[in-house]
């Protein structure tokens, strides 16, 4: 990173960035709390509609029940949700 840096090479420093940018993202994936995390973000990411506010309801009660296999299922019904592109980058197909 820091070559690019000192060679003033934009595209070499966007390499480096998406790099550090895929090391955090992975590292933040095997934290304990991933799960609750990318159910907020899933739910953010969502416009509201009835389908999704009941899956909202139910991850909120798997969250209060420290259910974390009811978390991930209602987080993978979630995602189904989700536009093609944007399912892509959360499963990490794509890169974003």
């Amino acid at each position: 990173a820091e070559e690019a840096i000192t060679a003033e090479d934009p595209a070499a420093v966007r390499v480096q960035a998406e790099r550090t940018a895929t090391f955090l993202f992975e590292l933040e994936r095997r934290g304990p709390d991933w799960p609750v995390k990318l159910f907020y973000g899933l739910q953010d990411m969502l416009p509201p509609s009835g389908q999704a506010g009941d899956l909202v309801k139910e991850g909120k009660r798997a969250i209060a029940a420290h259910d974390v296999r009811a978390l991930d299922a209602v987080n993978q019904r979630l995602i189904r949700l989700l536009p093609q592109d944007d399912r892509d980058k959360i499963i990490g197909l794509r890169k974003v």
